[in-house]
C-alpha cells in the first residue's frame, strides 16, 4: 500500500475495498489480488491485531508476532459492506432490486483457473450458489449455472 511504517488517515477497509472493486471491475485481478494479500499480512502477520484491525494501515511486518500478547479488541472495526460487494464481483452476481432483473458476470482469474465452482450467494429469495467455466481454445467460450438452492422461507420454519 506505499506506506512500510503504516499511515492513519486513509481509512484502509474503505481504501483496500474500492480501490480493490475498481480493479476487479476493470479486469485488473493483480492490483485487488496484491492489495488484498498485503492487507492479510499487516493484519495477520502480527496476532496482537488479528481481532484489533484498526481504521489506519497498519505497520508492515518486518518480524511475525505469532503469538498475540494484547487480547484488545478496541479498535476493530468490522462494517466494511464493501467486502461483501468485491466478493459479489468475483462471483459476477448482480440484481437491480427495483426491477428485480439478474444478471451474472463471473470474474474469472487466469489463477483461478478459468472457473469457479459452487460460489455462495445469498439473494432476496434464499441461498444461491454460481458455478461457471470458460473452455476453448482461448477460453472464449463460458457455461455458467446459477442454482436457487434453499428459499428463505424454508429457512425461517426451522
Amino acid at each position: 500500500m506505499g506506506y512500510n511504517g503504516g499511515a492513519y488517515s486513509e481509512w484502509a477497509p474503505y481504501l483496500i475495498g474500492h480501490l480493490g472493486g475498481y480493479a476487479l471491475q476493470t479486469g485488473r485481478s493483480n492490483i485487488w489480488s496484491a492489495l488484498q494479500r498485503d492487507w492479510y499480512e499487516r493484519n495477520y502477520l502480527n496476532r496482537n491485531l488479528v481481532f484489533n484491525q484498526q481504521l489506519g494501515i497498519p505497520s508492515k511486518v518486518t518480524s511475525p508476532v505469532w503469538i498475540a500478547t494484547n487480547v484488545s479488541g478496541s479498535n476493530q472495526y468490522i462494517s466494511t459492506p464493501i467486502l461483501w460487494r468485491n466478493y459479489y464481483d468475483i462471483a459476477g452476481y448482480h440484481r437491480n432490486e427495483y426491477s428485480e432483473e439478474l444478471w451474472l458476470e463471473p470474474n474469472l482469474f487466469d489463477s483461478l483457473n478459468h472457473q469457479l465452482q459452487d460460489v455462495l450467494i445469498f439473494t432476496p429469495n434464499g441461498y444461491a450458489s454460481i458455478s461457471c467455466n470458460n473452455y476453448g481454445s482461448s477460453y472464449q467460450i463460458r457455461r455458467s449455472f446459477f442454482n436457487l438452492t434453499i428459499p428463505w422461507t424454508f429457512l425461517f420454519s426451522i
